[in-house]
């Protein structure tokens, strides 16, 4: 049988795109709920690093690499990297953990892109960039390390 996991990042941002259609549609709407839209965005935000931080082993390296990805997170702003970082990091720890932090980004996605102005080209491709990595036998704890510290208390 022919495997489709490829198409899940695919599948995944499409959840910004829903999310740009419906902001167009509902402009008033979207005007009006937006500090629970945001508040939404902050709690699935949230859970996304905790997830990551489960699946890592709290050591020195790893907290270097929290550390870092802080840091890196306020000089480096765009999202998609870091979910895309996420989601590929999840591919190698199991198809189950893939399929919740892929639902989860989807779900994010719908709210970021109903409030988000920019261009989705350039942020799809920063989004493909981190499934490079699947190309070599690494290990996923680095990358968690630095994504949930990219991600950690940001709006």
């Amino acid at each position: 049988m022919f495997n489709l996991i490829f198409l899940i990042p695919i599948i995944v941002f499409l959840g910004v795109i829903a999310g740009k259609i419906i902001s167009s549609y509902t402009k008033g709407e979207v005007k009006q709920y937006k500090n629970y839209l945001v508040w939404t965005k902050k709690i699935l935000l949230l859970i996304l690093v905790i997830i990551a931080l489960y699946f890592i082993k709290f050591n020195f390296l790893n907290l270097i690499l929290f550390i870092f990805g802080f840091i890196f997170g306020f000089l480096f702003r765009s999202r998609y990297f870091y979910w895309g970082l996420l989601l590929a990091s999840s591919f190698l720890i199991s198809k189950e953990v893939m399929l919740l932090i892929a639902s989860i980004i989807f779900i994010y996605g719908i709210f970021y892109g109903s409030l988000d102005r920019k261009w989705i080209t350039i942020n799809f491709i920063l989004f493909l960039i981190p499934f490079l990595l699947l190309l070599f036998n690494i290990s996923y704890e680095p990358f968690l390390a630095f994504v949930a510290g990219a991600l950690f208390l940001k709006e």
